[in-house]
């Protein structure tokens, strides 16, 4: 009897799918991401299903009616991605209207039969409820089988990290990692963009700082690019090890959180921050670090996540997700900003201060001059297909006009700090067939650093990446690190093959 009177299950099963099915392409985002997004399409579910079947006094059909609203408002992104794939040239708002006409429409009628006809629809019921149970087992099956799979750490510490304490530490300089993300190399951009960056490199000159005139990424996305530079080791090999993209995916997020370079840091008695100035993502490095004392500007609005963005993108509130979450992505980059040039002012030092930017990185939500500018979308998940030449150069230079700001502050000290400007790659925007020019794009980086005393005259703009920190810490503690080959690798494939392009791009 108890079974009979639940026998309309799958409105409920279809509200949690597609966070479920979410959930199971991106294993590696925290299992709490998907509560939230679930008792709410749960909850709003179960509440438009009442009242419905108070109005129409039948269950079942309310049921459907239901699950008709509930497949249309989760396709709708997906929709228009195709029409945007087949009608490039057509107006954002345009295609939006239209689509929308066409759901509204498609509801009406289909609602309208249900509510209509005379037959009971039990069959269709049954037949639903079939459906909709198997659709939720195959994606719950793909996180079992993650969360079964052993993903122990195989990367090793190079060498031992024993307390290197010194006696005296306030004589041991700041020492900050700036990355604005996506910064292309000056060469690129003049070349590729016709724009040139010779204004902000001269500032960054006269303050002392070396350029370097022709510098490149490890690799060409952030999850690779800066768990590599903060454990001063190549990455090549991590698939292999893991044995799935989840997996790896997974490796590269603990290696992140829990690096070489912080627990360096640690051991010599530094006071470690880390500022978080972009949307909360699983494959964002910065986020959630281990070893870190301080963690400054990481996000306050549960919903300003991405993963609930890439699941709001697939509904029917897609057109006005940019107006929903547009400010706090605004306030997260001027929150870093904030605290890094009000850094001088705390006085535990030393201190190791990393800051990731997500900017000039889309989504573009600032003009040139810091005016608000609302994008279409605010996922990080695609930087080619959300590429637009004018709005990343705004961007780029609003970053140019706050990096001017925070720098002066940093260097407003009677002990001067060590500065590294390091972006994790370019800007991965090409209309090239050249393969030469292709890579150029996403692979020419940006890097200025600033090394008092010792380190003016050390030359350091022929290294990759990888030996940043290695050149540091040999400058500065006398670690004794060996410089490693500088190597470029693309990533191919669904497999993540790691193809070394150094002598394609040095050449």
């Amino acid at each position: 009897m108890l079974f009979k009177k639940f026998t309309v299950i799958h409105p409920f099963m279809l509200a949690i799918f597609p966070t479920i099915f979410l959930f199971s392409q991106n294993v590696n985002s925290s299992p709490n991401e998907i509560i939230l997004p679930i008792l709410l399409t749960l909850g709003a579910t179960i509440l438009i299903w009442i009242l419905i079947n108070q109005l129409l006094k039948n269950k079942i059909k309310s049921g459907l009616i239901i699950s008709i609203g509930l497949v249309l408002f989760f396709s709708y992104g997906h929709s228009f991605d195709l029409l945007d794939e087949n009608f490039p040239s057509f107006p954002i708002f345009e295609k939006h209207l239209i689509l929308l006409s066409i759901y509204i429409i498609t509801f009406i009628v289909c609602s309208t039969y249900v509510i209509k006809k005379d037959k009971i629809f039990d069959n269709t019921t049954k037949i639903s409820n079939v459906m909709s149970i198997v659709i939720i087992i195959l994606p719950l099956v793909t996180i079992g089988q993650f969360y079964i799979i052993d993903n122990s750490s195989f990367i090793e510490s190079e060498d031992e990290i024993g307390i290197n304490q010194i006696d005296e530490l306030d004589k041991f300089p700041d020492i900050y990692y700036i990355i604005p993300d996506a910064y292309a190399g000056s060469n690129a951009l003049k070349t590729i963009l016709n724009y040139d960056n010779t204004s902000f490199e001269n500032f960054l000159k006269e303050k002392g700082f070396q350029i370097s005139d022709e510098s490149y990424s490890n690799y060409e996305a952030s999850r690779f690019s800066i768990p590599s530079t903060l454990n001063m080791k190549y990455l090549d090999d991590i698939y292999n090890k893991t044995k799935s993209v989840n997996s790896m995916n997974k490796e590269l997020f603990n290696i992140s959180h829990d690096n070489e370079v912080l627990k360096k840091f640690k051991s010599k008695g530094y006071t470690t921050y880390v500022i978080e100035s972009g949307i909360q993502s699983w494959d964002t490095p910065t986020t959630d670090m281990k070893n870190v004392d301080y963690r400054l500007c990481h996000t306050s609005n549960i919903l300003d996540t991405e993963f609930i963005s890439i699941l709001i993108q697939t509904t029917i509130i897609n057109p006005v997700q940019a107006q929903l979450f547009a400010k706090d992505h605004r306030d997260k980059i001027l929150c870093g900003f904030s605290e890094l040039s009000e850094m001088p002012n705390k006085k535990n030092s030393p201190k190791f201060v990393l800051v990731h930017l997500m900017a000039p990185h889309p989504p573009y939500v600032f003009g040139s001059n810091g005016e608000e500018l609302l994008p279409e979308n605010l996922g990080l998940e695609d930087i080619e297909e959300n590429f637009n030449e004018e709005f990343y150069l705004g961007q780029l230079e609003f970053v140019n006009l706050k990096m001017k700001k925070s720098v002066e502050k940093l260097l407003d000290t009677n002990n001067p700090p060590i500065i590294i400007i390091q972006s994790d790659h370019g800007m991965k925007e090409s209309h090239s067939e050249d393969e030469y020019t292709n890579l150029f794009a996403k692979f020419s980086n940006f890097k200025a650093y600033y090394f008092p005393y010792e380190g003016r005259n050390i030359e350091f703009e022929t290294t990759t990446p990888v030996n940043s920190f290695r050149v540091l810490f040999n400058l500065y503690f006398n670690d004794g690190y060996e410089l490693l080959e500088d190597r470029i690798f693309v990533i191919d494939g669904k497999e993540y093959q790691f193809r070394d392009i150094s002598k394609i791009l040095k050449n």
